[in-house]
């Protein structure tokens, strides 16, 4: 750990992109593996769907744009219809970051204030619940296929202005933050990983 902690403060925007992107295959493994769970795999999404079209609502207000409907989880997923936000571009870019935004705010709190301490001696019910919408927000809070199709211009143009200010930025400040919420993610993502690959052999055999 001494080791990847060093290279990871030598490499902090390279180590953050490929944790956000390690991450993201680790949702997508995770949700590969229970489809063939069906009401598992509803109620894991469940919360997370409904904090992610919640966000595109938060987003819809910030922006201006008038919501025209609503669908908060169905066996699809959830739906947020509006119409073109008030500001252009960077509204429509909002809505459809927004997820994200919140969703980082949201795993940060529930990491550093809920289960910075967590363990399996002193796993309690509340903290059980705390790890549930953990994982469910984590695997929600990337943008659908949808929101990247309807803000791809804007993507782009935010990576480039991110990885231009990363680049002149110091993260010493909140790096350790960043770090410590990145591995436990990725911790939390490996391990249900694993249990649900052993008990799927177990059910093959």
């Amino acid at each position: 750990m001494t080791l990847l902690w060093s290279w990871a403060q030598s490499n902090q925007v390279l180590f953050l992109c490929l944790s956000i992107f390690g991450i993201y295959l680790g949702r997508e493994l995770f949700l590969y593996q229970l489809r063939r769970y069906q009401y598992i795999y509803y109620l894991f999404l469940f919360p997370g769907v409904v904090f992610h079209e919640m966000a595109h609502i938060v987003g819809c207000l910030i922006s201006g744009a008038r919501i025209k409907s609503i669908l908060l989880f169905s066996k699809t997923g959830g739906e947020v219809v509006h119409e073109k936000p008030a500001i252009p571009y960077i509204g429509i870019f909002l809505i459809s970051i927004f997820p994200f935004i919140a969703g980082s705010a949201a795993i940060y709190l529930i990491t550093s204030r809920a289960l910075n301490d967590i363990t399996f001696s002193n796993l309690t019910v509340d903290k059980a619940i705390y790890f549930y919408l953990l994982i469910s927000i984590l695997i929600s809070m990337f943008p659908s296929s949808t929101d990247v199709k309807n803000a791809c211009f804007a993507y782009l143009v935010f990576i480039f202005v991110l990885a231009l200010v990363l680049s002149k930025t110091s993260l010493t400040a909140i790096f350790p933050i960043l770090y410590k919420t990145v591995l436990f993610c990725a911790a939390v993502l490996i391990v249900v990983n694993i249990i649900i690959a052993a008990f799927n052999q177990t059910r093959k055999k």
